[in-house]
């Protein structure tokens, strides 16, 4: 009986834990993701400003 208390207790934890690793590494994404695209715009200016 108080396994089952302190199973129900954990689980949740667990969950708590996992779907805010999973939200990290999304935010990380979007924020590599941005960081790529800022890069790229980077590129393209430094380019041009090269070509001219």
């Amino acid at each position: 009986m108080e396994m089952l208390r302190q199973l129900r207790l954990v689980i949740p934890f667990q969950l708590m834990l996992l779907i805010f690793m999973i939200w990290e590494m999304i935010l990380v994404l979007l924020f590599l993701i941005k960081l790529g695209m800022l890069g790229k715009l980077l590129i393209g200016i430094m380019l041009s400003i090269g070509v001219d």
